[in-house]
């Protein structure tokens, strides 16, 4: 006969987030195609690749990056890469990141995809974005939860 293995007596509880909705994840019956469809019908100006990466990365908050935004001058200085001023501009005010490594590797992972020239460009606009992004933060409605 087969002996079942010992069950460690330490509590295997699942994290919270294992059922929890994480910020951006509320999208209506799941239907993550259906969401990327529906944004390019409303931001028919944004490329179909850059506009994926924004969904598969912010999710509904997508509508909050790109608040205001009506064409792709709307989005600010572009920093290489596909890689504009809006989203650092969201990423210093609602996902609390502070410089540049926060930015490219602990809040997004795009320095995967990214050049050093990319990198060197945020680096040195940095400075004037996080003074901008303190003037912002007075007309978001809210921030990341």
């Amino acid at each position: 006969t087969m002996t079942t293995p010992m069950r460690s007596k330490v509590n295997h509880t699942s994290p919270w987030t294992a059922q929890a909705i994480l910020p951006g994840g509320d999208i209506m019956k799941g239907d993550f195609d259906a969401f990327v469809k529906n944004q390019a019908a409303r931001y028919t100006f944004i490329p179909e690749k850059l506009l994926y990466r924004y969904a598969r990365s912010y999710g509904t908050r997508l509508s909050t990056l790109l608040e205001g935004v009506n064409k792709m001058g709307d989005m600010g200085q572009d920093f290489g890469d596909h890689i504009y001023e809006a989203e650092i501009l969201y990423l210093l005010n609602y996902e609390f990141a502070y410089d540049v490594e926060d930015i490219l590797w602990r809040r997004s992972k795009l320095g995967l995809h990214i050049s050093d020239e990319t990198k060197r460009t945020l680096s040195e606009a940095l400075p004037d974005l996080i003074e901008k992004s303190k003037g912002q933060k007075k007309r978001y409605k809210h921030a990341a939860a």
